[in-house]
């Protein structure tokens, strides 16, 4: 390029940059630099520019493997001159920028002539195209000065990072190549000689005999006597990203331990939180040799080093009003590297092992204030605690564990903001949804503690429990609860109530595990004692007065829990005091009222518009400011009367359900109970789902016609579901109450109480047709059951709201497809399936078409905002149960359950009808390019499942897939809001790829149309890489780097960096600890007790 060309770039780049452009300058500009990004010989730009450009990493990328010999050696002398010519005063981001370059290079030829047979030294050629003085390169670097000594631990830290901890898709083509030369340069040579046999193209790669690893240890030990900051930061920094696979005997031989244990004590928070996740990878990687643990993980078990870490633990100030994030980062990883070192806990030698302290110390952080940092230790607890053969080994603190466990059992959500927990959570989580899930998990895990030392420790278990409730019902707090009609539900004198009655319920089933756990010969005496203990302290319960409604509630239930454990006299004790706190005497003639002929709902609504007309109440009144009279009372009662007796639904679904859950369906008792139930619930079957058909209408506005104006407004309000919504809801959750309790004495409340026993049915009815389907093929027999089902359900499907589609589909209909016998599959679900996908694949399109034109307005007020806010979270919920759905379906790929035969047939069903493929793929298709990230993951993994199944088998299919399927999936591949399932993505692209080469190029014309910026060397690259890979993973990943090359981006370095901290954020976080992908806490957790429970 000449000194124009030069020019022409700086001043697009100064335009870019200035403040004081237009934006159709920088736009110009922009276009100028993306056009020369294009440009093979940007990389010598680049240098002429004496600037390491985002050009030449989008060159070395896109054109690498076009340039001859002679431009690839040029780019790797231009990189290594820069490298030498680096200045005290570049910036960082320079040094940044060159190491990303000689990666990408690096990455790409480094070990070339490695391919060759490996007793056989390779030709000087190959040496040279290989870059054989690379090492030697970079020794020389780290010899010249402090600058390019930084350099060199940049570039090892990204090549590691690479090659050992991303899933890059250049480094996994050449892994076996580039994980020899790392440890071959990192290794000392007295070590390798001990592991490896000599190979004479390796030792021509290695610049020392000492090998990186030890001059990196050296350096720091230097850095931290001298008190260089920055130089301890950036080694740490290396060591973190080899720790993991550097040989075991190297760690020990250098005493790496002190030296990071040494980096931890300095008083620099960055050097702390480097230095701990050192440690924390150190303790818990495999090691090679018995000997070598011993020296690091024994040695820090010893009495010293457990002392060193408590100091470390005991030294963390937190201030929760003042919460600062790298000391709180670095307090949750020192927790998670003292957790994580109990993997050892049976294997350390207990003769030299301060094990007391280390338990002492892991109850420490259990009790921290933080939840977070508490819950680090939890499943900790719970495995030690499972296991006969750990017990032991925390027998000391076992009544301390639960001590702490039942201090931690509270309802945090309903703690005032000022309680330190509380400040923690709120500095913890964004959302309120994702506390709440966090809440709902840790307290599953503290309750799980207690019922285990309950049952481990079951006799002196039940005598601290009633201690504990002695001292709690004999405080001032517990006189409080006991005589006072009502309690404040967010202060403490209710949460610790409720949170006593969550202890005594975690105890019992603690002593119901004991039942099944202990296997003594002394079970039988011990067990006399036990339930002796229990009914002690059930009297003492039965005979607690107490007043608040929402306390009684709670005590009721934990009655119910104790029956497993109840001898014959103390269950009647339980009904008496049940059946006292429940029943209400009965209103004389009640027994006639509800034996009269049952209205229809025409002549309910007469009675509504005639009492209406009585009050003088207009169309568009507002309810909520109408006071309710005894008319309006006696009218509401009257009517719900009514409407239980008019469906009796609800017994019915309890009778049957009662009476065979449990029960194996291959049991002598199952079958009996069958041929007693099919006869006398078949016929009832067509009248449930006319019911539901009548329910569905009555929320369509055009069924309304006929109803007197007042009557249709009525009707209007008694179909409004009303919802909070943390993070949602303009309303405060106390306003949210105290609304809905004024509006009990407002003619709202009417509205709202028959809209509740409206969709109250109808929930009964969805959950008896569940239930009815478990009764073997009593449902599936009906002859076209499937139709009449359908039309029931969505027949009128014009008022079905979101929030009922989302309970209609978990609690109803994927228990119709998951139980349908595998013989009726044939019958039953071919007429469902079809008219089933279409129905939901409109649905999804249309609500969330809504969801992105809404998301387009800027002119909202709050409510309106808060509304769309809510209808956008349900509609997220109503997608993950039709993805479950279809997982119900057909299965998922990496899915830990094994196929049912129902799912087998049903998989044959659908692909060998096209009539039902179609519209299974065409739902898929729609859910993968969704704005709901998790939801295109599953259904991603759902086409995994089942790709292999249904290509090659039909030139039709095949040619929907090709255009349908892959555009999809492209759009997953291409869009960053979609990252987390785009390695998932890339297998199924690369597979339909390749199984597409039969019908020639037609699935390469759409990959040009879809990947515009495509050109024929991308196509050849990726062709080779497909050819020359090993497996799927490699060929996945010749894809990933074909998908990088040529998508449209422009990334700048920092989104660049950005991207990258994220992935190397997410890999920590999953070798932490796995989740279930498809988890949901809105989802089947009580669906019909959660169901308007907020109201």
């Amino acid at each position: 390029m000449d000194a124009i060309g030069v020019q022409q770039i700086v001043s697009a780049l100064e335009l870019i940059h200035s403040p004081k452009s237009t934006n159709e300058a920088r736009r110009e500009a922009q276009a100028f630099l993306e056009h020369v990004k294009s440009q093979e010989e940007s990389p010598l730009w680049g240098y002429e520019l004496a600037l390491p450009s985002h050009n030449t990493i989008n060159s070395i990328t896109r054109n690498w493997y076009n340039y001859d010999e002679e431009k690839k050696l040029a780019i790797r002398k231009w990189i290594i001159d820069l490298a030498n010519n680096l200045q005290e005063n570049d910036p960082h981001y320079i040094k940044e920028k060159l190491a990303f370059i000689w990666v990408g290079v690096a990455k790409r030829c480094w070990g070339s002539y490695l391919a060759t047979v490996e007793d056989t030294e390779a030709e000087y050629q190959a040496f040279v195209t290989g870059w054989y003085t690379m090492d030697k390169d970079l020794f020389d670097l780290w010899m010249l000065s402090p600058q390019t000594r930084t350099l060199v631990l940049i570039i090892f830290r990204t090549l590691f990072e690479d090659t050992y901890i991303l899933d890059d898709p250049i480094t996994s083509r050449r892994n076996s190549i580039l994980t020899s030369l790392c440890t071959h340069v990192v290794l000392p040579q007295e070590t390798l000689d001990t592991i490896y046999e000599p190979n004479a193209n390796l030792q021509k790669s290695k610049a020392t005999k000492e090998g990186w690893f030890v001059l990196w240890l050296k350096a720091l030990t230097e850095f931290i006597k001298n008190g260089d900051e920055k130089g301890v930061i950036k080694t740490l920094e290396t060591f973190k990203t080899c720790l993991n696979w550097v040989y075991s005997s190297v760690l020990t031989q250098s005493n790496v331990l002190n030296t990071l244990l040494q980096a931890v004590t300095i008083d620099s928070i960055r050097i702390k939180n480097i230095a701990i996740d050192c440690l924390y990878i150190l303790f818990t990687r495999s090691f090679s040799r018995s000997s070598d643990m011993d020296a690091i993980v024994g040695s820090i078990f010893k009495p010293e080093g457990m002392q060193l870490l408590t100091n470390i633990y005991q030294e963390i100030r937190l201030d929760p009003d003042d919460i600062d994030d790298e000391y709180y980062s670095f307090a949750k990883k020192v927790t998670e590297m003292i957790v994580g070192l109990c993997e050892h806990l049976q294997t350390v030698d207990e003769k030299t092992s301060d094990i007391s302290n280390y338990l002492k110390l892991v109850l420490s952080t259990t009790a921290s204030d933080s939840l977070t940092i508490s819950a680090i230790s939890l499943n900790f607890w719970g495995n030690m605690l499972r296991e006969n053969d750990k017990i032991e080994i925390i027998d000391e603190y076992i009544f301390d564990l639960l001590e702490v466990a039942a201090s931690k059992m509270l309802n945090y959500s309903s703690l005032p903001e000022e309680h330190v927990s509380c400040k923690y959570l709120a500095f913890d989580f964004n959302s309120h949804a994702d506390s709440y899930s966090f809440l709902n998990n840790y307290k599953r895990l503290v309750d799980d503690i207690i019922r285990l030392t309950i049952c481990i420790r079951a006799e002196r278990g039940l005598q601290w429990l009633n201690n504990r409730l002695e001292v709690f019902f004999s405080s001032d707090i517990g006189s409080t609860v006991l005589t006072s009609e009502t309690l404040d539900y967010h202060q403490e004198p209710f949460i610790l109530t409720i949170s006593q009655f969550d202890i005594v319920e975690a105890s019992v089933r603690g002593i119901v595990r004991w039942k099944i756990w202990y296997g003594n010969a002394d079970y039988n005496e011990k067990l006399e004692q036990l339930l002796g203990t229990v009914e002690i302290l059930l009297d003492k319960l039965l005979a607690m007065q107490v007043k608040d409604p929402v306390v009684l509630k709670k005590l009721i239930q934990l009655y119910v829990q104790f029956t497993p454990l109840c001898k014959d006299n103390l269950i009647f004790k339980v009904i008496e005091r049940l059946l006292t706190v429940c029943t209400f005497e009965c209103p004389e003639g009640a027994s006639d009222e509800l034996a009269s002929t049952i209205k229809d709902l025409r002549t309910t609504c007469v009675k509504i518009a005639e009492y209406f007309e009585s009050r003088g109440i207009s169309p568009d009144a507002d309810l909520l400011k109408t006071p309710m009279d005894e008319q309006g009372l006696k009218l509401k009662a009257e009517l719900k009367d009514r409407w239980s007796a008019l469906f009796p639904v609800r017994s019915t679904r309890l009778l049957i359900q009662y009476s065979i859950e449990k029960l194996p369906k291959d049991s002598e008792n199952f079958k009996n109970l069958l041929a007693l139930w099919k006869p006398r619930v078949t016929p009832i079957i067509p009248h449930i789902l006319q019911l539901l058909y009548q329910i569905q209408a009555y929320h369509n506005p055009e069924n309304w016609k006929p109803l007197p104006r007042i009557v249709q407004s009525f009707v209007r309000d008694t179909t409004v579901e009303r919802f909070w919504q943390m993070g949602v809801s303009i309303q405060s959750r106390d306003e949210f109450l105290e609304e809905n309790v004024k509006a009990m004495h407002t003619l709202r409340d009417f509205a709202d109480s028959v809209g509740h026993i409206v969709r109250y049915t109808r929930e009964y009815v969805f959950l008896s047709l569940a239930t009815i389907s478990n009764l073997d093929d009593t449902l599936y027999t009906i002859p076209n059951i499937a139709d009449i089902f359908w039309r029931a359900a969505t027949g009128e499907n014009v008022g079905i709201t979101l929030h009922s589609w989302k309970h209609m589909i978990s609690i109803m209909l994927r228990p119709v497809i998951k139980n349908c016998p595998p013989a009726h599959v044939g019958n039953f679900m071919r007429q469902l399936l079809p008219q089933m996908f279409v129905t939901l694949d409109e649905l999804l399109v249309n609500k969330w078409e809504k969801v992105y034109i809404s998301g387009l307005q800027f002119d909202e007020d709050d409510a309106q905002l808060s509304q769309e806010m809510m209808e956008e979270h349900i509609l997220r919920q109503v997608t993950q149960v039709i993805t479950r759905l279809l997982v119900d379906c057909v299965g998922q790929y990496g899915h830990k359950s094994p196929l049912t035969d129902t799912q087998l047939e049903i998989r044959r069903l659908i692909f060998n009808d096209k009539n039902i493929l179609a519209p299974f793929l065409q739902l898929l298709c729609h859910i993968i390019m969704l704005k709901d990230s998790r939801c295109s993951f599953n259904a991603i993994l759902i086409i995994r499942a089942v790709l292999n199944d249904i290509v090659l088998k039909d030139e039709e299919v095949d040619k929907f897939l090709c255009e349908n399927l892959t555009k999809s999936i492209v759009h997953c591949l291409t869009i960053d809001f979609y990252r987390e399932s785009q390695g998932e993505s890339a297998y199924v692209l690369t597979s339909l790829y390749i199984n597409m080469k039969v019908h020639g190029p037609y699935m390469q014309q759409v990959l040009r149309s879809l990947l515009p910026n495509s050109l024929d060397a991308d196509f050849k690259e990726l062709e080779q890489g497909l050819d020359t890979a090993k497996n799927i993973r490699e060929q996945r990943n010749s894809m990933l780097h074909f998908i990088q090359t040529v998508k449209e981006h422009s990334d700048d370095d920092e989104s660049m960096k950005r991207e990258r901290l994220r992935q190397l954020d997410a890999v920590q976080k999953k070798k932490k600890g796995d989740t279930d992908l498809m988890n949901d806490p809105f989802l089947e957790n009580g669906a019909l007790g959660n169901l308007f429970g907020d109201n």
